[in-house]
């Protein structure tokens, strides 16, 4: 039982992808043709894309009518996301083939799309699945791809994505040490972009990675810290309302405390996990936490109640082909129905469980072979990671060299043509100085030349001024001269006269 237990803890939620409630304005707004195509389009994948895991199947019907407005719209972008949405309901439903042939449609136009993004997120998603199928060495390249692409696209939320799914490919490998490496890289990624964002989906991821490193440390037998952060984990996701979140952190917490034989506290995680599992149609998760609880019964010696779940866990397990649960649900069976004293059904189950007891002896068998390569494989794999890690180091240093050198040669130039320019401002600076200084001493001069021009003006009005006064004193004076010679003349006539006038008596 302890070993079974401890196997379930790997089936881990790898890739987290918001949810959106599906709104009756959604389908108003898509079912209304006056709207743009692209309006309508958004609206319907969002319905889509909101049931792809409780509701698979009318998923895939809703992601058909988007499929179709798109190919009928020729809008690529929108056609890759509906073929994404049925792509990961055909996974959600275990149908692997179509998952991956739908994936690979979507990849294909990604590609066409030089989408790096959506390229990333198509390989991490089919890394999933080739997990879920036991191909580690396809889980790790398609890991590789989708790191590769994020990277590029510069995306730390997928890089981090990446980096625990890696973990997981070392962890089913049970590469214990390298595993936890993986997630404490991711989980590290994750908490520093919480630092900057309160987005959801950062937050389901580092419950996620908390869980799965939670499970490293049941496997380590370093029970404190694993509790610690499967709570931790699980409040995460309680916050956020995510039901599967919730529903595998239970399953989880129960696992950990049969572990630590406190099979009343583990029972009630496992009904808390079953109640999720069922409202969100899990079926996978629906069959783990029957076989959880049918072990649990068995244990307690409540054997009705352990046959009632372990016929759950048959319904679901044969339909799926799970021959691990079967093969523990018909041992339980066996052991319970002995006790009942029912000797023909617990032979009947004996039979079943011996069955696939040897059929998965064989598989194990050729698994061990398949081993062998799949280990090459990985390690070959890591080889190149390593690899490509050191190319791409080398890479970013000689870049950054040429960056420097770049960098470099703009600052000489920027301090050259700033040397130029100072010197030129100097120049231009002590020439303007004479130039102020020569303005200051015109100035100056002009002054000085205003100064002796206002003296000689008024010497001269002086000089004016003197010369009409003597004009006018000489006037004066010649003035008196004329008329003196004026009397003289007049008297020098009358004495001629007079003298005249005495000749002439005298010669009388």
């Amino acid at each position: 039982m302890k070993n079974f237990l401890l196997v379930t803890c790997f089936i881990v939620t790898t890739f987290a992808l918001p949810q959106s409630s599906r709104n009756d304005s959604l389908w108003k707004i898509f079912n209304n043709e006056s709207k743009p195509d692209t309006v309508r389009l958004k609206a319907v994948q969002s319905i889509a894309w909101s049931m792809r895991g409780n509701n698979p199947d009318s998923a895939i019907v809703i992601a058909g009518k988007e499929l179709a407005l798109a190919l009928k719209t020729k809008q690529r972008k929108w056609e890759s996301k509906a073929l994404s949405v049925i792509g990961v309901c055909y996974s959600n439903k275990g149908d692997f083939p179509k998952a991956e042939e739908y994936f690979m449609k979507y990849l294909k136009i990604q590609e066409e799309r030089k989408d790096e993004k959506g390229i990333a997120w198509g390989y991490s998603t089919l890394a999933v699945m080739y997990f879920d199928r036991s191909d580690f060495p396809k889980a790790l390249e398609c890991n590789l791809k989708g790191l590769k692409g994020y990277e590029k696209a510069g995306f730390k939320q997928g890089i981090g994505i990446c980096y625990a799914n890696i973990g997981n490919v070392y962890m089913a490998q049970k590469k214990y040490d390298k595993g936890l490496e993986y997630y404490l890289k991711g989980l590290a990624i994750q908490e520093e972009m919480l630092l900057t964002s309160s987005n959801a989906d950062i937050k389901t991821s580092i419950g996620i990675g908390k869980r799965n490193i939670a499970n490293v440390y049941t496997l380590q037998k370093n029970y404190p810290k694993a509790l610690e952060c499967f709570l931790s984990s699980l409040k995460i996701f309680e916050e956020l309302g995510d039901l599967e979140g919730q529903a595998a952190s239970y399953g989880n917490i129960g696992v950990f405390y049969t572990n630590q034989a406190q099979y009343k506290k583990a029972l009630d995680y496992f009904l808390r996990s079953k109640k999720l599992r069922h409202e969100i149609n899990d079926q996978v998760g629906l069959a783990l936490c029957y076989l959880n609880i049918s072990t649990i019964y068995l244990g307690s010696e409540d054997f009705k109640m352990c046959i009632t779940y372990g016929d759950s866990v048959l319904q679901i397990s044969e339909k799926m082909g799970d021959i691990g649960s079967l093969q523990v649900c018909y041992k339980n069976m066996a052991m319970a129905y002995e006790r009942m004293g029912k000797y023909k059904e617990a032979y009947q189950s004996q039979v079943k469980f011996k069955e696939l007891t040897d059929s998965i002896f064989n598989l194990d068998n050729n698994r061990q072979m398949g081993d062998l390569k799949t280990n090459f494989e990985v390690e070959k794999k890591e080889i190149e990671l390593k690899a490509q890690a050191g190319a791409e180091k080398e890479k970013l240093k000689a870049i950054s060299e040429e960056e420097k050198k770049v960098q470099r040669v703009i600052i000489y130039a920027v301090a050259g043509v700033l040397l130029i320019v100072i010197v030129f401002s100097l120049f231009l600076l002590n020439r303007f100085r004479i130039i102020r200084k020569q303005k200051s001493i015109i100035e100056l001069q002009k002054q000085q030349v205003e100064k002796q021009k206002d003296i000689v003006e008024t010497q001269k009005f002086e000089v004016d001024n003197a010369y009409n006064k003597l004009h006018e004193k000489n006037k004066e004076v010649m003035d008196s001269i004329h008329y003196a010679k004026k009397i003289q003349t007049a008297l020098l006539t009358s004495e001629k006269y007079i003298a005249r006038v005495l000749r002439k008596n005298l010669k009388n």
